[in-house]
């Protein structure tokens, strides 16, 4: 089987974003996105590929996307721009966020980034996925290294790597690029952890 990953400059369309959200709804386990459901999805993916502090990549096999990374170069100035060009979409969905599980995990994810001596790096991976029916088979460390030199190419050397502590698959693969484990934050919804690694880009020789 052969895998094809491409970063697209113009030409993803909304069934693209839609696919994004699918794999994202089924593959990732808890979270709170998914809470949110996939309409919102849609539109975070959309934002993510459009917006100029982030960028989607996909894999594609036959034309449909198997696998996407994406990833954000400040994550501050991401979420502000997200909030400006989405606010009244994101009021008239503004109910979904008042459900219990949304804001425990708001309020338990943000009281770890806003712990000022953490020092963390801006840049962050957003999400990282790969449908079911293609895992194990290389496509997630072709989507990470091309990744790897986006953020390159805008001179980003450290990245911040948030999942949560059942998501092993993951964890081996960013363990297997170098990252280190900075934190484990107790996560006050269900006694379940996030973890957070720092990856450290290294120069070219």
């Amino acid at each position: 089987m052969t895998v094809k990953s491409k970063l697209f400059s113009s030409n993803l369309e909304a069934d693209d974003f839609k696919k994004c959200a699918d794999i994202h709804h089924n593959e990732i386990q808890g979270g709170l996105l998914k809470l949110a459901g996939k309409k919102i999805l849609f539109i975070i993916y959309q934002h993510i590929f459009k917006s100029n502090y982030s960028f989607l990549i996909v894999a594609k096999k036959n034309d449909e996307i198997i696998g996407f990374f994406a990833g954000c170069f400040n994550q501050k100035l991401f979420y502000i721009d997200f909030v400006k060009k989405n606010f009244f979409i994101l009021i008239l969905n503004f109910w979904k966020f008042l459900k219990k599980d949304m804001l425990i995990k708001f309020f338990s994810l943000n009281k770890f980034f806003l712990k000022k001596d953490y020092n963390l790096p801006e840049a962050l991976i957003l999400n990282f996925c790969v449908d079911k029916k293609y895992q194990s088979l290389g496509v997630g460390k072709i989507l990470f290294n091309e990744a790897i030199d986006i953020f390159k190419l805008n001179n980003i050397r450290n990245i911040k790597i948030t999942t949560s502590k059942n998501q092993e698959k993951a964890i081996n693969m960013y363990n297997s690029y170098g990252a280190i484990k900075e934190h484990q934050d107790q996560n006050f919804n269900k006694n379940k952890n996030n973890v957070v690694f720092i990856l450290k880009i290294k120069n070219e020789s």
